[in-house]
C-alpha cells in the first residue's frame, strides 16, 4: 500500500498549492482585465484540463487499490491512444517499449 500515502501526499500538495494560485491570481485578473475575460479564461483552462485527462488517464472505477498497484507494478502491456504508444512499468521509472518486450 506503499501507493497509497505517497499519492495522498502529492494529491494535498497540489490541492494546496493551485487553490493559492486559483484564488491570488483569479483577484488580479479581475483588477486588470474583467470579471468576463476572467471567467472566460478560467474556463478555457477548465476545457484544456477536462480533455487531457480524458485523453491520459485510464478509468478505475470498481478497481481496488490493491489491483490498481498490481497492474502499475506488473503492466507489461503498453497502453495505446489513437495514433502512438505509450510504454512505462511505473510512474517513477519510465522505461521504452523495446525494454518492455
Amino acid at each position: 500500500m506503499w501507493a497509497r500515502s505517497i499519492c495522498v501526499s502529492i494529491a494535498a500538495f497540489c490541492n494546496w498549492l493551485f487553490d493559492i494560485i486559483a484564488s491570488t491570481s483569479f483577484t488580479l485578473l479581475i483588477r486588470n482585465i474583467g470579471s468576463d475575460s476572467a471567467f472566460f479564461i478560467c474556463a478555457a483552462l477548465t476545457m484544456v484540463a477536462f480533455v487531457f485527462f480524458f485523453i491520459f488517464l485510464s478509468e478505475t472505477k470498481g478497481t481496488s487499490l490493491e489491483d490498481l498497484e498490481k497492474t502499475a507494478k506488473l503492466n507489461k502491456k503498453p497502453a495505446t491512444l489513437v495514433s502512438f504508444t505509450v510504454c512505462s512499468n511505473s510512474l517513477f521509472q519510465p522505461t521504452t517499449c523495446e525494454e518492455m518486450q
